[in-house]
């Protein structure tokens, strides 16, 4: 037959037991909360560099035919 256990183990097995949830919940939420901030400034680099593009966009020449038929396909 087993033993009962005593009521200061239990006791400390179910702190035990609800740290290592909450430790897991801890690192679980700052594991997508890194996700989420790295995505941010990805997209706020992206702003900034399409923003630069567009001012610093340098005007095609329109006598090259080429280029000309590559500008009215992009448009």
């Amino acid at each position: 037959m087993r033993q009962k256990k005593s009521r200061l183990y239990r006791l400390k097995r179910s702190i035990y037991l609800r740290s290592i949830r909450r430790k897991g919940y801890m690192a679980y939420n700052s594991h997508l909360g890194s996700v989420v901030l790295c995505t941010g400034l990805l997209c706020v680099l992206a702003l900034i560099l399409r923003s630069l593009y567009n001012k610093y966009k340098v005007p095609v020449p329109q006598t090259d035919p080429i280029l000309q038929l590559a500008t009215i396909r992009r448009h």
